[in-house]
């Protein structure tokens, strides 16, 4: 987890927990662009990507499920 703290940078850790609904899908269209030359071969998730970025369970949780129930 060290590691992964090295490469996500103290500024994306402060603001994880301000993330607003537009920031989080931008986060989902980074990573749905990325994923087949990046993540398909770690099996790395949405939700995988974004708590390694910093996010909390509870937050990816409050976060995804608004933007479910406005779709």
């Amino acid at each position: 987890m060290l590691y992964l703290k090295g490469m996500i940078g103290q500024e994306i850790l402060k603001t994880m927990n301000s993330l607003s609904k537009e920031e989080f899908e931008k986060y989902r269209e980074t990573w749905k662009s990325e994923w087949y030359d990046h993540w398909r071969l770690l099996d790395i998730d949405f939700e995988a990507y974004m708590l390694m970025k910093g996010l909390t369970k509870q937050e990816y949780k409050n976060l995804n499920s608004e933007i479910w129930q406005n779709t």
